[in-house]
């Protein structure tokens, strides 16, 4: 443990170094990043700016899902980021043997070997939504909450995380499989919302398929109190069994990896 924590601390102070040399890409990243995620709140603040509710929720409501989702999917973004480009760039290139070679596990490899620093805006606007939210709505902010917070947006960022994991073992078989990915990931839009306001099918799949609704849904009722607090149980199991079929999946992956051969 003490040994990867070590690696994962010189991997990060490389990828500090390589974003100080392209300053004006990471910058460029950052603000695009974020203006993306501000015509999310604009077009938000349009549709309660002519209602007062929308499908039994308020502004701040709303507000507090994708301020809470905006902050694991910035994470994300930050931590996880290169399970991206699997296919791409380390299995099409052959890259990947390097890491097969090395007394590190591969996975962690990929995972600790970049920072995106385009995900900082993201981030730091979901804790601002946040923040506006929890004092629109009057919410409780002892030591007590806010810790049930950081277990929240853990919890979040890792169900993130594992799903993509999941669909990124396509990559073994599917060398762009960057489109599988996406399509997968744009699901997790609909997170960003109440899931009453979608159907039946939808409302299924984001709770039992692409389990994006215990990122912020689900928990923003428990701490509302719309739901019991054993719906943050079920995340917290929902995240252990996506962990578990994701890792199971990647190994599964490995056995079946060929090399490049050149």
């Amino acid at each position: 443990m003490w040994k990867y924590l070590k690696i994962y601390k010189c991997l990060i102070k490389m990828n500090m170094k390589i974003l100080v040399q392209y300053k004006l890409d990471m910058l460029i990243g950052f603000f695009s990043n974020l203006l993306v995620q501000i015509s999310s709140i604009i077009f938000l603040w349009t549709i309660f700016d002519n209602i007062k509710s929308f499908a039994e929720w308020s502004y701040y409501e709303m507000l507090l899902i994708y301020g809470v989702f905006a902050t694991c999917r910035g994470l994300n973004n930050i931590l996880f980021d290169n399970l991206w480009i699997v296919g791409k760039e380390f299995i099409r290139k052959g890259t990947f043997d390097v890491l097969l070679v090395r007394p590190a596990n591969e996975l962690f490899q990929i995972i600790a070997q970049k920072i995106q620093f385009d995900g900082v805006g993201t981030f730091l606007l979901g804790i601002t939504c946040m923040a506006v939210a929890t004092k629109g709505l009057n919410l409780q902010t002892g030591f007590g909450k806010i810790v049930l917070w950081v277990l929240i947006i853990m919890m979040g960022t890792l169900i993130i995380a594992a799903v993509n994991l999941i669909f990124t073992v396509s990559s073994f078989w599917v060398i762009k499989s960057n489109n599988i990915i996406w399509i997968v990931y744009s699901f997790a839009d609909f997170a960003q919302y109440p899931l009453e306001i979608f159907g039946a099918v939808i409302r299924g799949l984001l709770t039992f398929v692409l389990p994006y609704g215990f990122v912020s849904y689900y928990p923003i009722c428990v701490m509302l109190g719309k739901k019991s607090l054993l719906y943050l149980c079920y995340e917290l199991i929902i995240l252990i069994l996506v962990i578990f079929v994701a890792l199971k999946l990647w190994k599964f992956g490995l056995k079946k990896y060929e090399s490049t051969g050149n």
